[in-house]
């Protein structure tokens, strides 16, 4: 499964076992935030693994998503039991499984990724993801951009409020 960074502004255990964030496109869940450490979470783990080896055809894979949302997505449709993305949500647990709205980590939506990295949008930014259970940094479109840790982008930020460890290290090694 593809992986997108996260930083976790808040315990996993605020929100439970397992939780889904609905794709700003309203087609597909993404960026899902899993604890493995009860019965839930270890079967949706083990349903996972089914899809993966029953659906996955890495000739016809386009992109990131046919292991990513679209298998999330997937196990999503069977766990609750509906094909509606909306009955889902309405559901809010099927079988451990726990979609949330955007905003607890899509309040930076794809299409403005570049504002956590510049600093002229850092207070708008650190507002907007202030209730959030976790920040999605879009690494698809961002892996190619350099943090400069010099400024007080709201990555940075972000980083030295969850990440302190992380970012001492970068620093020592410029």
């Amino acid at each position: 499964m593809t992986t997108h960074p996260k930083t976790l502004s808040k315990p996993l255990v605020l929100i439970g076992n397992s939780c889904k964030f609905r794709m700003p496109s309203n087609t597909l869940f993404n960026g899902a935030l899993f604890s493995f450490d009860n019965y839930a979470g270890k079967h949706l783990a083990e349903m996972f693994m089914k899809y993966l080896v029953i659906g996955f055809n890495p000739i016809q894979s386009v992109g990131f998503d046919s292991i990513g949302p679209r298998l999330i997505t997937q196990v999503l449709r069977n766990l609750c039991q509906t094909g509606s993305l909306d009955e889902i949500i309405k559901k809010g647990n099927c079988q451990g499984f726990h979609p949330l709205d955007n905003k607890f980590c899509y309040e930076i939506p794809y299409e403005e990724w570049p504002k956590l990295m510049n600093q002229t949008f850092a207070d708008e930014v650190m507002r907007r993801v202030d209730k959030s259970l976790a920040v999605h940094f879009w690494n698809f479109a961002s892996k190619r951009v350099a943090a400069n840790v010099r400024e007080n982008s709201a990555y940075i930020q972000l980083a030295r409020q969850f990440c302190p460890k992380v970012l001492k290290t970068f620093q020592d090694f410029l």
